[in-house]
């Protein structure tokens, strides 16, 4: 996954991975149609401020959001970038000893 330069999928967990990495996301999503009422303008904004990643509705969409990733050399926006790591509590990367020493004091 390091290697790639676009994650898109409807759903996968790995998306949040890639997007805690800065990999570009888009959620494919063309069985959501966000009709123009009340719930899914609900629905639509809760994805947009929760998922890290753009979110396609549509063939055209996708196209769209991948041509403007290709202009941005495929760089994870400033926004997708806050809002994943806004998902971590601990964004280091010393969670091995973080976990080790919890163990470890649980098991004294």
């Amino acid at each position: 996954m390091k290697s790639s330069r676009i994650f898109i999928t409807d759903q996968h967990p790995l998306a949040f991975d890639a997007s805690f990495i800065g990999i570009p996301v888009l959620f494919y999503q063309p069985e959501l149609p966000f009709k123009k009422n009340t719930e899914s303008a609900f629905l639509r904004q809760a994805y947009l401020n929760e998922l890290p990643g753009e979110i396609a509705t549509s063939q055209n969409s996708l196209l769209y959001l991948m041509q403007q990733l290709a202009e941005q050399d495929f760089k994870q926006s400033r926004k997708n970038r806050q809002k994943a790591d806004a998902l971590l509590y601990y964004p280091d990367t010393h969670s091995s000893e973080r976990i080790f020493k919890a163990v470890t004091e649980l098991l004294q």
